[in-house]
């Protein structure tokens, strides 16, 4: 059954969302009526479900608008909406002081620049920071000035995080602000043969109220937004709501110059994209659009698409978008990232089901991994249409507006044997078990280890045997200790450890040091270790903060064996 090309009515029922909308799951059908401001289906909502979905789809704040005075909604659920709209209102705040303190930074070095998406979309479109959540700040700007821009943040005390894409590079970040900072070289990464030209769409620009800040005009905003869409798609992360939201608040707050966005469109060889998304938002959300600017049959393909779903579905098509990268951190990552919380779900440690996003996260061992493994086996059967998201976006590029060697790849057909991702998820998962990449901050193993380095620490050794004493070890957060810590192991089981004059003596014997060690004077009285504890010390005493703190340390929290760092005692 295919939905009609019409959207909904405010005396429509939430039965018709069920009929209209049957390739969607229970909680996407609740989601989707509550945006339409309709009342859920309290006979056959899981709150669970539906709780983690609109997290994944970014409407989290949305539902809580539609939903907080109805009565239907456990109250449960609208304390946790309420706080993440109020979290949403405080970073957003304080984002549009970071995204002005950039724009004035710029301006100061002569280089014009333009806001994208959420950090126009939050305070113009929906007029209230609590409803759109404020992630990041794009910023568009002229290909001459990226690099330049890129020095003037850095002079500003950003720093470049761990991933990037083609067309805005590295996004940077400084720690004591909320948002990283995208500077895009170019509005889209979809390969258009015609690209958008920044002069161009900055002559067509408008200032935010009472603001020197300029953002797109709007059929400029509503061209970004469709593009933007698909270019997601295309990634293989797939629509969200949340993104067809924007479309129908950004046609609600403008008057859309419908034929200049047709000659826009049309220059750009994009009609066929932007009608295929404007319908999907036309028919899911009720965006306003009018029906000669949409192409049904496209819509309705996006909206068969197998991507809108659970969290785990969105997780299956970000480990297959990272392993055709090549990126084995990433692949590695999300399957453990799975595994940790199905054996939480099965121990008990946390609730089964499809969200839990911010629940912790249980530490798989071996012997579970029969029971992952048939949970593994579960992805494969949804690999054979992983490749549609890719086919449709090139589909609504139009074969003109694809330049040669531009397209993304294609999925190879190997790839989507479910028995051969089956056996790649599993050496992924493997290889995430026995070894972790850990790169040094601190100071407190010099001259052993120097901030910067990395190690290779083995996750396996210590399930078959106990740790001895001069290795260095990976040391798990928790009762004041940092997050993960790099110490030495110097007391075992049973021993007396007492310190004097910086020296450490081991039932009254004093330990010899093979290695140089920086030594301060610290004391430690006699301290007997009880079972499965330990005694760790960083090798720059002076500056260490470790067991002469913390006190002994249980055996649970020694993460791992640091492999690529020499040095014993005895």
């Amino acid at each position: 059954m295919k939905p009609e090309m019409q959207p909904f009515t405010s005396a429509a029922a939430t039965t018709n969302v069920r009929q209209r909308f049957p390739m969607f799951s229970s909680a996407l059908q609740t989601i989707v009526a509550g945006l339409h401001g309709l009342p859920p289906d309290t006979r056959r909502v899981d709150w669970e479900s539906v709780h983690g979905l609109a997290e994944a789809h970014g409407v989290t704040a949305l539902l809580h608008a539609a939903w907080h005075g109805s009565g239907d909604v456990p109250e449960a659920v609208l304390t946790s909406w309420a706080h993440v709209r109020h979290l949403n209102a405080l970073r957003g705040i304080r984002a549009c002081r970071q995204r002005d303190m950039l724009v004035h930074d710029l301006r100061q070095r002569g280089i014009s620049c333009l806001v994208l998406k959420g950090a126009a979309l939050a305070q113009i479109w929906y007029q209230d920071l609590s409803l759109r959540p404020f992630l990041d700040i794009d910023l568009w700007l002229p290909q001459r000035d990226a690099d330049v821009a890129r020095e003037v943040l850095v002079a500003a005390g950003y720093g470049e995080l761990t991933d990037g894409s083609p067309h805005h590079g590295l996004p940077l970040h400084r720690r004591d602000l909320p948002c990283a900072v995208e500077l895009h070289r170019d509005l889209t990464a979809l390969p258009l043969r015609v690209a958008p030209d920044f002069a161009e769409f900055a002559a067509r620009s408008m200032a935010i109220e009472s603001t020197d800040i300029r953002i797109l005009g709007p059929e400029d905003a509503l061209f970004h937004l469709c593009l933007h869409l698909v270019q997601h798609l295309g990634r293989a992360h797939g629509w969200r709501l949340r993104d067809l939201y924007d479309i129908r608040c950004h046609l609600e707050r403008f008057a859309i110059d419908w034929p200049a966005f047709q000659a826009l469109i049309e220059a750009h060889e994009s009609r066929r994209l932007c009608a295929a998304v404007l319908g999907l938002a036309h028919l899911v959300v009720g965006a306003d659009v009018p029906v000669e600017r949409i192409e049904g049959t496209a819509a309705l393909e996006l909206l068969h698409m197998p991507i809108p779903g659970t969290l785990h579905h969105r997780r299956r098509a970000d480990f297959l978008a990272a392993a055709l990268r090549g990126d084995v951190r990433r692949t590695t990552s999300i399957v453990h990232a799975a595994a940790s919380e199905w054996v939480g779900a099965e121990r008990g440690i946390v609730p089964p089901g499809e969200a839990s996003m911010s629940r912790p996260r249980a530490i798989p061992t071996l012997r579970d991994w029969h029971s992952i493994y048939r949970r593994l086996r579960q992805w494969a059967p949804e690999v054979s249409v992983w490749h549609e998201p890719e086919r449709l976006m090139l589909t609504l590029l139009d074969d003109s507006s694809a330049p040669t060697g531009a397209r993304p790849a294609a999925i190879p057909a190997a790839l989507r044997s479910p028995l051969l991702v089956v056996l790649l998820l599993g050496a992924c998962m493997v290889l995430g078990r026995m070894v972790r990449v850990f790169r040094v901050t601190g100071r407190s193993m010099e001259p052993t280890l120097h901030p910067g380095r990395r190690l290779v620490v083995d996750l396996l050794s210590y399930r078959f045997r106990c740790p001895r004493r001069g290795e260095i070890v990976l040391l798990a957060g928790g009762a004041g200790r940092p997050d993960l810590g790099v110490k030495r192991i110097v007391g075992l089981p049973g021993e007396l450890i007492e310190m004097r004059s910086g020296r450490v003596y081991v039932d009254g014997m004093r330990l010899r040091d093979d290695h140089p060690l920086v030594r301060n004077r610290a004391r430690v009285r006699s301290l007997r270790l009880g079972p499965g504890q330990y005694f760790v010390l960083g090798d720059n005493r002076p500056v260490s903060v470790d067991s002469r703190r913390w006190g002994p340390i249980p055996e649970r929290v020694i993460v791992g064996r640091v492999r690529n760092a020499r040095a014993k005692q005895r």
